[in-house]
C-alpha cells in the first residue's frame, strides 16, 4: 500500500488541482507493477466541497482518496502512517514556511511542497531532520 497524506484547508492559496491531475495521470499510467495509491486529504474549509465533486468525477481504479477531518492528536499518527506528505501551499509573502510542511517534517516523512521564493533558505537539506524535500513545478513533478 502506498500512501500519500495530503491536508487541506480548500483555501486560495492552495491550488489543489494539480494534485488530482498528477493522481489522475499516475492512474491512467498505472501498471501492475506499480502499487495503487490511497490519498488522505485531510482539514476542512471554504472550497472542501467543491473540491470533494472534483474527486466524485474521477473515474480511477489504482488511486483511492478519501477525505477526513481529524482530531488533533490523530493527525500526527496519521501523518506518521504516510510514505510522503503534500503540501500545495504557497505563500503570498513568500517568507514562510506552511506549518503542515513542518508536522511533517517531524513526523519523518518526505514533502513534496509547491516552490516559492524562500523555500531554499528555510528549509536546508540534512537539517531540521528534512530527509527528502522534492519541490512540486507541475504535475510531472510528483
Amino acid at each position: 500500500k502506498q500512501w500519500y497524506q495530503r491536508r487541506v484547508r480548500g483555501t486560495p492559496d492552495e491550488d489543489f488541482s494539480v494534485l488530482l491531475s498528477a493522481l489522475e495521470k499516475y492512474d491512467k499510467e498505472c501498471t501492475e507493477n506499480h502499487p495503487n495509491i490511497i490519498c488522505a486529504i485531510t482539514g476542512n474549509g471554504p472550497q472542501k466541497s467543491y473540491y470533494e465533486g472534483k474527486i466524485e468525477e474521477l473515474d480511477m481504479s489504482h488511486v483511492k482518496i478519501v477525505t477526513l477531518w481529524l482530531e488533533p492528536e490523530d493527525y500526527p499518527k496519521l501523518l506518521a502512517a504516510s510514505d510522503v506528505g503534500v503540501s500545495l501551499h504557497f505563500s503570498s509573502s513568500g517568507l514562510d514556511l506552511p506549518m503542515k510542511v513542518v508536522d511533517m517534517f517531524a513526523a519523518g516523512i518526505p514533502v513534496c511542497a509547491r516552490n516559492f521564493k524562500c523555500l531554499k533558505e528555510l528549509v536546508i537539506h540534512g537539517r531540521m531532520d528534512v530527509s527528502l524535500m522534492t519541490v512540486i513545478t507541475s504535475v510531472d513533478s510528483f
